[in-house]
């Protein structure tokens, strides 16, 4: 890009340049939602490889001029996926899986939650979350669908909005080098997003949200790009 002459480059980065999904070792969330604020706490190589992405476009701003976005996604969602049809069946299947845990007493949602947490981070310290294979990362997050979307906060993006994001950040006006939050503005599971926050992530210090308004917060996005998602799951309320 420097030896064309390129003055702007767009680059797909990740939610998991935060560092905590897929992590060797724990890392800790300091507060919800989360933001570009937020300290980064990377252990494993494909998220150290996002960070890293995101420190070489500011080498190139800093060496070249070469104005650049990182655009921090999480799960980018075919169309199909967003569809009313499959969004509300997502709806239906995550309040009968909240039901069910808060149907349980008190104590043994708490063992629930507790052990599910556990499950996990035994996966992270036995280097499973970073081999290829999901196979014992779904076999655990089968048991309690809302517990699949704990570790990027229940974050997706539909592939449309992906690709605004990414024309945006090619024609909006800017200049410097940036990493900015890309995703929906609301929680796929449909469920009240602080309720959600203060059972799966119990301890963490959470803002007071608006229904199921996102717990990754794209405020940088707006104000960078002007980006707003257009095809959000939360269009089919």
């Amino acid at each position: 890009a420097e030896a064309a002459g390129i003055p702007r480059v767009v680059c797909a980065s990740s939610i998991n340049a935060l560092g905590y999904n897929y992590g060797r070792r724990p890392s800790v969330i300091g507060r919800l939602p989360i933001d570009e604020a937020h300290p980064l706490a990377t252990t494993d190589a494909y998220s150290f490889s996002k960070q890293a992405m995101e420190e070489i476009a500011r080498y190139f701003h800093r060496r070249a001029g070469i104005a650049s976005v990182c655009l921090r996604m999480p799960w980018v969602t075919p169309a199909a996926e967003t569809a009313e049809e499959r969004v509300r069946e997502r709806w239906r299947t995550c309040a009968e899986a909240w039901k069910r845990v808060e149907d349980m007493s008190e104590e043994a949602r708490r063992d629930w939650i507790g052990g599910l947490a556990a499950g996990w981070e035994a996966l992270r310290g036995s280097g499973a979350l970073e081999e290829p294979g999901m196979a014992r990362r779904l076999e655990l997050m089968r048991r309690d669908p809302l517990f699949a979307g704990r570790s990027d906060f229940w974050t997706l993006l539909d592939e449309r909005d992906a690709a605004q994001a990414v024309e945006r950040g090619l024609l909006a006006a800017f200049e410097g080098s940036h990493a900015v939050y890309v995703n929906d503005d609301h929680n796929w599971s449909g469920l009240p997003s602080t309720a959600l926050a203060g059972r799966y992530h119990p301890g963490v210090p959470c803002a007071e949200l608006p229904g199921t308004a996102c717990l990754v917060d794209i405020g940088a996005a707006r104000r960078l790009l002007g980006f707003a998602p257009e095809y959000s799951v939360e269009r089919w309320r």
